[in-house]
């Protein structure tokens, strides 16, 4: 990115404000990425090169052209690589593949978390709630265990804060 253009952009309106949504909006779009990588299957898929064709027919996927480009939007972003005219996973999207903390995050941050309030105006609408648990309840459980230390440290503060005085409490 250009720096003369990015600061006549900040300076024109809210340069804190603008600033903030460019970063937010580069965030955001590397979750749905990386988030779509993995929903997709396709990271997996590479984990044995294959070309686009063949992983389009093996994945009965009818528009190469689109297989490609998504190909080509993961490489950009650094998850997928092509030697030879063959797709394999690169060092970032096996990293991914491997740590099923990070994995669940980026599956559970592209859809459900984000989907709240992407469908927020639905719901108020429409009156009554969502189906995450009964949807996502295997990605949900995957992703708490990420949480699993914070709930504890803060249970340790509380219980130093508010000792119990009978064994029950």
């Amino acid at each position: 990115m250009r720096l003369r253009p990015l600061l006549r952009t900040l300076r024109a309106g809210d340069t804190q404000a603008r600033l903030s949504a460019l970063v937010s909006t580069h965030v955001a779009l590397d979750v749905a990425v990386k988030g779509a990588a993995i929903r997709s299957g396709l990271l997996e898929d590479l984990m044995l090169p294959q070309g686009v064709e063949e992983l389009a027919a093996r994945r009965r996927w009818p528009d190469v052209l689109l297989v490609e480009a998504a190909l080509r939007s993961f490489a950009a972003h650094g998850l997928v690589e092509v030697r030879g005219g063959r797709w394999h996973v690169a060092h970032k999207g096996r990293r991914l593949l491997d740590d099923d903390i990070a994995r669940s995050a980026y599956e559970a941050f592209s859809t459900y978390h984000t989907g709240l309030y992407r469908d927020l105006e639905a719901v108020l609408a429409a009156g009554g709630g969502r189906k995450d648990v009964e949807r996502d309840g295997e990605l949900i459980a995957r992703l708490s265990r990420f949480m699993d230390e914070f709930v504890l440290a803060e249970v340790d503060r509380l219980i130093a804060e508010h000792p119990p005085r009978r064994l029950l409490d």
